[in-house]
């Protein structure tokens, strides 16, 4: 945990599903992780960049492009994501999920100890602070989960993400989970992604 307005650095990462930007506390943790932009309350906070954020910058910067090449499947950077207890057993639950792996809300909330709150786990997940790092886009509804279980040549979509369900979808098919089609190696063009964002924006 950390005080309101203990500053923090800014950090803003070119992926092949969009801009990444994240926020690492002066300590040198990685605090949130967001596509496109972070958190308004993320934003008030000042800038402050001492040597260990730095350090953490670079690596975080270097793990992200192996794991967008395909040649890292678990982060290793030091983490503060902000959270009540709950969020935290959630969190930590999604964590252990393997990469090219699934679970649902319901196996979220029994890993969590708190197996009738699989609504809450899911507003948990959805509250997530570390996109990517913290694999939330491992978990999918039951439907979903068991469709990619027996039918998994049927499973075309993921079903909702804070970064948007075809990023969702994209990092699926880049870890194996949803049949890649052809055309991008990530599943989903990045341009399509950014025009589908604006669309929501123009609507919203």
């Amino acid at each position: 945990m950390f005080s309101e307005k203990g500053g923090g650095h800014r950090v803003n990462l070119n992926s092949p599903l969009g801009i990444l930007e994240g926020f690492i506390l002066p300590s040198g943790e990685v605090a949130a992780l967001a596509f496109d932009a972070l958190p308004a309350r993320w934003l008030q906070e000042p800038e402050v960049k001492t040597s260990a954020a730095a350090e953490t910058a670079a690596a975080l910067e270097e793990q992200l492009a192996a794991y967008f090449s395909g040649t890292l499947r678990r982060f290793d950077l030091p983490l503060a994501p902000r959270g009540t207890p709950f969020q935290q057993r959630i969190w930590q639950a999604i964590s252990r999920v393997p990469y090219g792996s699934l679970t649902t809300y319901a196996g979220l909330a029994a890993e969590g100890r708190s197996p009738r709150a699989f609504r809450a786990a899911g507003t948990a997940t959805g509250q997530n602070p570390l996109v990517i790092i913290i694999p939330c886009h491992r978990v999918l509804r039951e439907e979903l989960y068991h469709r990619a279980l027996r039918h998994p040549e049927t499973l075309t979509e993921a079903g909702n993400y804070a970064g948007g369900r075809d990023r969702k979808t994209a990092l699926l098919r880049r870890e194996g989970v949803i049949k890649q089609p052809p055309g991008f190696p990530g599943g989903v063009s990045p341009q399509i992604i950014e025009k589908r964002h604006q669309h929501r924006h123009q609507q919203g």
